[in-house]
């Protein structure tokens, strides 16, 4: 690990190589696994040997050699004088679970809620609670209806403090039904203000 900022109840298992790394609480990584640049949310499931971020090389140019655009490959050599961006960030949001040995390009942004099916090369950005898979990874469906969807993004149960947790854990089996408690709880916090 380098230049990383992982949660202290996060957990990376063995052979991971993590570099400008952050990672929320509460999620996981598997085994073997390459992720660079990337903003991992909380409550994250991401299996083993996938290739995370990265950089990109130039295709226009003559070469797409990291030594024309890259003064760490130049070894001493003239320095390079069109920096080429090899890599934005990858941003994956809250409660989001990547199956094994799947492969996500640099700048894309994964959703919260989403799920990214193995063996998937994901080249474009994945929508909330989108279920996507293959190669290219195309959405094959939602993971709930968008009012379901949307209610979740409100609540943003992801932030909840573990009292918060343990009082709706019990209900997360039934997405209605939490969504349901948790605004007659906010609606009864309010009449009684």
């Amino acid at each position: 690990m380098r230049d990383c900022d992982i949660h202290k109840t996060a957990r990376v298992h063995a052979n991971c190589n993590l570099v400008r790394v952050t990672m929320g609480k509460n999620s996981y990584m598997g085994n073997n696994n390459s992720v660079m640049d990337t903003n991992i949310g909380h409550y994250c499931s991401i299996a083993s040997y996938c290739a995370i971020g990265g950089g990109n090389h130039p295709t226009d140019w003559v070469s797409s050699s990291p030594y024309f655009y890259n003064n760490n490959y130049q070894q001493g050599d003239k320095k390079a004088s069109n920096l080429f961006n090899s890599g934005e960030k990858v941003n994956i949001g809250n409660d989001v679970w990547i199956g094994e040995n799947c492969f996500i390009k640099s700048g894309i942004t994964i959703g919260n809620g989403a799920i990214i099916g193995a063996h998937s090369v994901v080249t474009s950005n994945i929508p909330d609670y989108a279920i996507a898979v293959g190669v290219p990874a195309k959405i094959i469906k939602y993971r709930f209806d968008f009012d379901i969807i949307e209610a979740l993004l409100k609540i943003e149960w992801w932030d909840f403090s573990k009292s918060e947790l343990a009082e709706y854990s019990d209900l997360f089996s039934n997405p209605v039904t939490f969504i349901n408690r948790y605004n007659e709880k906010i609606k009864s916090l309010e009449n009684n203000q």
